[in-house]
Parts: C-alpha cells; structure tokens; sequence
C-alpha cells in the first residue's frame, strides 16, 4: 500500500502517552507540515504554540478543568470532576492552535490540524485533536497572552502530541459503509 495511505489509515486518536520527550527537530518537522495544508487563498490566517513545558501544560490542564466545571454542560462537568482528569492526557508536548476571525478559517485549521496529525504519525508519534479544551480560556483568560495568541485570533483546538503507548482508551476505529455514495 502507498505511505501516504497507510499514514492515513493507522493515524487514531491516542490518549496514553510515553513520557518521553517530543524531539525539538521533530516538534518543528510536524509543525511546519501543517502550514503546507490546502487554505483558502493561501492566507495561511492560523498560529500554533507548541508547548512542551510540563508546568504550562499542567497550568493549561486545570484552567480547562475549571472552565469545564463552569461550563453548564453536564457530561463536561462531570469529566472535569474526575480524580484522573488531565485535558492533554499527560502527553509531554500540545499543539495549540489559533485562527484568524474570518471566513474559511476554521476549515484551514481543520486542514492544518489533520495534516499536522499525518505528520506526527509519519514521525511515530500519537495525537489527539481536543476542542473541549476551548473552556481553558474560561477557565484562565491570562492564558491567552501566555500562548502568545496574535490580536484577533481565537482557539479552535489543541492537538496532544508524544509517543504512544496501550491503555484502557485505546479505540478501534469500525469503518462505516454507509457514509460515501457514488453516482
């Protein structure tokens, strides 16, 4: 089978991480190959914060877990109340992403994102695209400064980025018949 498929086809979800580092040579491989995704008119309106700093990430951690308590959905509150609950599911680097408020961005971060995650696969690396944590503004709105958001740039994701290992998330992906039609 071609790389680039078989890339496609193991890349899933990953929510148990190595604590081992993510290389800073890999860290920006991974990261440059998602400004080379498709966006409208290549205005390339999107920012990444790579963070690799156990203390930010655990900071980052618990501003969601605060936003998500106050965040009036139930299954949200009730994640955050879990004596286990780490938003980035300890992986040792997070890959937040910002966009510009404009019409296509949010499908250029969607593009980026995944080719992002194709990246890290291609590396050997595990990732997970998390959107609950937009309540880590919520939860500490300094945070946006502290990751360096440019002005009138808003979250759209973050992307948990290590090595993977086994554990009990770990999901077989069953391929659903019904969703391509041909005509």
């Amino acid at each position: 089978m071609n790389d680039v498929l078989n890339v496609i086809q193991k890349r899933k979800s990953v929510r148990n991480y190595s604590a081992d580092p993510v290389s800073s040579d890999d860290l920006k491989a991974i990261v440059n190959a998602a400004i080379w995704a498709p966006n409208a008119m290549n205005k390339q309106a999107w920012h990444f914060t790579c963070v690799t700093d156990p203390a930010l990430i655990g900071k980052m951690s618990e501003a969601c877990r605060k936003g998500l308590e106050g965040s009036g959905v139930p299954f949200l509150q009730e994640r955050a109340k879990s004596p286990d609950f780490h938003a980035f599911f300890h992986a040792p680097a997070v890959i937040v992403v910002s966009i510009a408020e404009d019409k296509f961005t949010a499908f250029d971060a969607g593009s980026a994102s995944a080719t992002l995650c194709l990246a890290a696969k291609a590396l050997g690396y595990g990732t997970c695209i998390t959107a609950s944590t937009e309540f880590m503004l919520a939860g500490d709105p300094a945070l946006r400064e502290e990751l360096e958001f440019p002005e009138n740039y808003k979250f759209i994701c973050a992307i948990t980025l290590g090595r993977e290992i086994d554990g009990p998330d770990d999901h077989v992906r069953e391929r659903k018949e019904d969703v391509i039609s041909y005509k």
